[in-house]
């Protein structure tokens, strides 16, 4: 049956009596879970008006700390995002008491939430709240608070329904945010690798469009097989550049996340990632083959598997390239610089070798 001590609707949720337990829980007195356990089954449960009037309740509270009352209507605008995004990001931009950039991860995410349900009328109304000036909060190297992770939604969303508006949304931002929403913010679907890839090509400078693509495919294809990343190239008609970058990039990245879960890669990965290296950029499949197996020693615990998978290939077939590629990584040199010194020593051009040795003393 219903615990009548618990509220059973949000509008019984005494929400200054709330804070004030929030308030208690922060000098280390425990709150009462069972109620805080009911008003977040509720959050997920009731109305959105329901919300929206203990939202407005919050915002009237008075003696409360303006941090705490700040956090306590982010996390109820948070569950308002998961029932209506729309609603929660219209009472988030009216709210005096929130900050867009300091909440702008959760704001966007409704925000993308809205534009797979509604891109045009969710899009009309972002660029309507730029006008308004609601992203002019200023960062330290200038860019708007929260802008990015918006605009990346708006930019894909166009790239499926309109790529010459989503090209042109791009063009009219700074090169500087360009960038950042193609490097940084936006992932886009398998289906649209070709036009992401021509949105690239056009907004970002030729001379950095490779690094982009790059950086796009790596976390586009991590989890993939190595077809699949031959495949993504020969579909975007990557150029030998393009194709270099985007290849390199994919396998460090494949090799960094062995380091992340603390899981050696086998010899049978090893080898094959050698021959596919040796497949699509021949003459870059040494030094890459070094990286990625430092990409997994970079920490303490891996360090040593790493070595002495080197070591192993290094003795089948002696070449600098590895080696120079292993000892790149400044935190596998810093691990243990007797092993790096000894490895370096392995190196036969004495420039290159004098040069590592080098980096090794710093």
């Amino acid at each position: 049956g219903l615990d009548t001590d618990l509220p059973q609707s949000l509008a019984e949720v005494d929400i200054k009596e709330l804070a004030e337990a929030m308030m208690r829980a922060e000098g280390r007195e425990i709150p009462n879970l069972k109620v805080m356990m009911r008003i977040q089954s509720l959050i997920l449960q009731d109305e959105p008006d329901e919300l929206v009037d203990l939202i407005q309740r919050t915002e009237a509270l008075e003696n409360v700390p303006d941090e705490m009352k700040r956090n306590l209507i982010g996390e109820l605008v948070g569950g308002l995002a998961d029932l209506d995004p729309k609603r929660a990001l219209e009472v988030a931009f009216a709210s005096e008491a929130l900050d867009v950039g300091r909440n702008r991860w959760r704001f966007s995410d409704a925000f993308r939430k809205w534009v797979k349900s509604e891109p045009t009328a969710a899009i009309a109304w972002y660029d309507q709240q730029v006008a308004a000036g609601a992203f002019e909060s200023k960062t330290l190297d200038g860019a708007a608070d929260g802008r990015t992770e918006f605009e990346s939604a708006a930019v894909r969303s166009l790239l499926e329904s309109d790529p010459a508006r989503a090209r042109a949304r791009l063009l009219a931002l700074p090169e500087d945010q360009r960038r950042q929403i193609l490097n940084e913010g936006f992932s886009p679907s398998r289906e649209n690798a070709v036009a992401h890839a021509d949105l690239i090509r056009a907004t970002i400078p030729a001379d950095e469009q490779a690094a982009v693509l790059a950086s796009t495919a790596r976390n586009m294809l991590e989890h993939r097989d190595y077809d699949a990343l031959t495949a993504y190239t020969e579909e975007i008609g990557a150029s030998a550049e393009e194709r270099s970058a985007i290849v390199g990039e994919t396998v460090l990245r494949k090799f960094e996340r062995h380091g992340w879960e603390n899981k050696a890669p086998t010899a049978g990965e090893v080898a094959e990632m050698q021959q596919f290296l040796q497949a699509e950029v021949p003459e870059q499949a040494d030094q890459l083959t070094g990286r990625s197996l430092a990409r997994f020693g970079r920490s303490h615990e891996n360090f040593e598997e790493a070595f002495e998978m080197v070591d192993t290939i290094h003795r089948t077939n002696p070449n600098d390239d590895l080696l120079v590629g292993f000892l790149q990584e400044s935190r596998v040199r810093g691990q243990n610089r007797d092993t790096a010194r000894e490895l370096a020593n392995r190196i036969t051009d004495p420039a290159r070798r004098d040069e590592v040795l080098e980096r090794i003393n710093d």
